[in-house]
């Protein structure tokens, strides 16, 4: 699957991230995507629902170290300086 656009077009220079989601229960790889660092968790959540079916307030998208994100986070905000 292929994330195309957002509710925030990415610069033409911004730099793409890849990011891996994954069902929290089964484990199940749903996708692997590259995202713009300016993405937001809740443009991800809406891209989920119309490519996947999962209802945008049914989403709760949490990070490797278990912390839930937030809808206004950016994908960006989300990794270290210099990856």
């Amino acid at each position: 699957m292929a994330i195309a656009s957002s509710t925030h077009p990415p610069a033409a220079t911004e730099s793409l991230l890849d990011v891996s989601i994954v069902a929290a229960m089964s484990g199940e790889s749903l996708c692997d995507v590259q995202l713009p660092h300016s993405y937001t968790i809740k443009d991800v959540k809406l891209k989920l629902q119309s490519n996947h079916g999962f209802h945008l307030f049914s989403q709760k998208l949490v990070c490797q170290s278990g912390d839930v994100l937030d809808n206004d986070q950016t994908i960006g905000s989300l990794v270290s300086p210099g990856m």
